[in-house]
C-alpha cells in the first residue's frame, strides 16, 4: 500500500472551485480506477497550498489511474492550477 501527497499550487481566485472539483476527482477515482482513500486538505497558514492525500494498493495502480479518462475528464475544472509537487510514501 502506498500513499501519495500533491502539493497543488492555486491562483487565489480559484481556490474555492479547484477544491470542489478535487473532492469529486478523488470520488471518481475511488468509484472507477480503485482509489482506496483520499482526502483534500487545504494549509490554514496559505489556503492557495491545497493538498490532496491519496491511498492506493500500489504505485503501478495509482500511476495508471493519472492517465485515464476519468483523471482528464478532470482537467477542465482544475481552474487556477499553478503546479504542484508529488510525493509517494510507503508505510514501514
Amino acid at each position: 500500500m502506498i500513499r501519495r501527497v500533491i502539493i497543488n499550487h492555486i491562483d487565489p481566485e480559484f481556490v474555492e472551485s479547484y477544491k470542489e472539483a478535487s473532492k469529486d476527482l478523488l470520488a471518481a477515482l475511488k468509484e472507477k480506477e480503485g482509489l482506496l482513500e483520499g482526502s483534500v486538505l487545504i494549509c490554514e497558514d496559505d489556503p492557495t497550498l491545497v493538498f490532496n492525500i491519496e491511498t492506493w494498493e500500489d504505485a503501478e495502480t495509482a500511476g495508471k489511474a493519472h492517465m485515464t479518462e476519468t483523471f482528464a475528464s478532470f482537467m477542465p475544472r482544475l481552474r487556477g492550477f499553478k503546479g504542484n509537487e508529488t510525493y509517494v510514501l510507503k508505510e514501514i
